[in-house]
């Protein structure tokens, strides 16, 4: 049963892989297409590396850290391939969707692949963990694709602004968590 779960993991990465490797090629009008340019954003943390990876590490902080997340469930594994199903709340509209852990490097680098399972969305967090002199310089990077989107420039617009809101917010509230 792990072997089936393991290759199934691996499959939603070389999925996300795919869908990702062939966006970075096209912009418009594409069968797949990014909904916004990769967002990257950094924050400085008074705290280790490693309280900050395994804060990260555990599905279950997504609960504190992520806007409106209602809940974290069926985790199966832990670290590379692990993966777990969430639900959030934006604003009214109750999202369902499944993450596997697709990198795992020990204090140093996270990167999960969420999908949801009735849209053909998938967006990629990564999360990269740096020493400094006062503790540790997290970086998020988040990119989203999706199959048609067919956007105006003023949709996309105000996605990418929603996208880098939400990255901002999921630093902000890591950094209030973890030093703690």
């Amino acid at each position: 049963m792990k072997g089936k779960k393991f290759l199934g993991a691996l499959a939603v990465m070389a999925l996300g892989l795919g869908l990702l490797g062939s966006c970075a090629a096209t912009k418009t009008n594409s069968a797949v297409e990014t909904l916004a340019d990769s967002i990257i954003d950094s924050i400085e943390i008074k705290a280790a590396p490693a309280k900050v990876f395994n804060y990260l590490a555990d599905p279950m902080s997504l609960m504190a850290y992520y806007p409106n997340m209602k809940s974290v469930t069926n985790i199966q594994g832990q670290g590379l391939g692990a993966t777990y199903n969430w639900t959030l709340d934006r604003q009214g509209e109750i999202i369902i969707g499944q993450a596997v852990c697709a990198d795992y490097v020990p204090n140093q680098k996270l990167v999960f692949f969420t999908s949801l399972p009735y849209a053909t969305v998938l967006e990629s967090w990564t999360f990269l963990i740096t020493p400094t002199a006062g503790g540790t310089r997290l970086t998020a990077i988040m990119q989203s694709v999706a199959e048609n989107p067919v956007m105006s420039p003023s949709d996309r617009q105000r996605v990418a602004k929603a996208f880098r809101q939400e990255v901002q917010t999921v630093l902000k509230n890591i950094k209030t968590a973890v030093e703690k």
